[in-house]
Order: structure tokens, then sequence, then C-alpha cells
């Protein structure tokens, strides 16, 4: 439109967004740009930290999943002592595309941390 009158135009793309970065304390496996094929994998998230972990939640493409892996979770540690939780993803839950995984841990002590991996999965060569 025009510049007249009381009406604005702004136009924006997705400058704001940047790739998941690795955060101290928190692993998330496979890491950020893993590619691969469709099927299962093993999902881990190792914690190093000195206090306890007192909740968590995980989400798969911007959707809560925290209560579907927490029974899955098989625990674990850390050469350093702390704990690193698994969990076998089956194939008919990876689908095609990228992919978002965010972990947010609170600690004992109160302190959160957080990380995100993104990953691309591409299609069954079987299948074409």
């Amino acid at each position: 439109p025009d510049e007249t009158g009381s009406l604005d135009l702004v136009a924006m793309d997705d400058f704001i967004y940047g790739e998941p970065v690795a955060v101290e304390g928190l692993t998330i496996a496979p890491a950020s740009g893993a590619i691969f094929q469709v099927g299962s994998i093993d999902l881990m998230v190792g914690i190093d930290a000195g206090a306890a972990l007192i909740d968590a939640r995980v989400l798969f493409d911007g959707v809560e999943v925290t209560g579907g892996l927490a029974a899955c979770f098989a625990p674990g540690h850390l050469k350093q002592g702390g704990p690193v939780f698994s969990c076998h993803v089956p194939r008919p839950l990876l689908s095609e595309g990228e992919h978002v995984v965010q972990v947010v841990v609170t600690l004992a002590d109160l302190t959160t941390r957080r990380n995100a991996v993104r990953w691309t999965v591409l299609g069954d060569s079987l299948s074409r």
C-alpha cells in the first residue's frame, strides 16, 4: 500500500531464528545437524550437574512429549557422575523432514538448563 495515513507496512523474514546450540551441562544426542534415514534412533540426554534433577520437559516439534518419554527413558551416568537418560525412539515416530527436540531441566538448586537439537530425516530409500 502507500505510506500515507495511519497504516504502516512491516515485512520480516526468519532472521530472528538461530540454530540450536549446545548448552553447557545439558547434552542431547544425536547432536544438532544430524542427518539420517527414516528409522529408529536412541535419543540420549546427559546432565552434568552437581544438584539433583527435580523436573524435566521434552518437546518434539513443539509438542510436549515428556509423559511418553518418562516411561521410556532408562537411567545411566556420565563419566563425571551426572545422570544420562536414553530412550529408543521407534521407526514410526520419526517421519521424513526437519525435527526439533527441546529439553528443559530444573535442578534442586532451582537452576534451569536448556538445550535443543535440529535433525533432518531423509526418506526411506527402501520404499522408493
